[in-house]
């Protein structure tokens, strides 16, 4: 969860601190989001703030955490499989490249003698 790679995420520990004080674990995960967010390029935060935020706005709507998992799960699936997710971009673009190798052009190499 932390930005230095030798860190480990212990399940456990935080399914003890949720737990036991659960203001501490939002308060823990939301420090570990904005660390992670702050080494990212601006562009990449951008979107990763839009994400965070749609991720949150589902774990609100959420009754439980089990439906809060499910939802962001079926988020993660739509990403792929839903309407212009991964699979229709990876679509189009083997697509696209089937199209223009159809349409590349071919043309005679003519050579050239030198003058003296």
């Amino acid at each position: 969860m932390s930005s230095n790679t030798t860190d480990r995420f212990d399940f456990d520990t935080w399914m003890h601190l949720f737990e036991e004080n659960p203001e501490a674990f939002e308060a823990k995960r939301q420090q570990e989001i904005d660390r992670f967010m702050a080494d990212l390029s601006d562009k990449s935060r951008e979107r990763m703030g839009k994400l965070q935020w749609r991720i949150d706005k589902e774990r609100e709507r959420s009754s439980s955490p089990m439906e809060s998992c499910l939802r962001v799960h079926n988020m993660m699936w739509d990403s792929v499989y839903g309407e212009r997710g991964l699979l229709y971009g990876l679509e189009l673009l083997i697509e696209t490249c089937e199209t223009q190798e159809v349409r590349q052009k071919t043309a005679e190499i003519l050579e050239f003698k030198r003058s003296s």
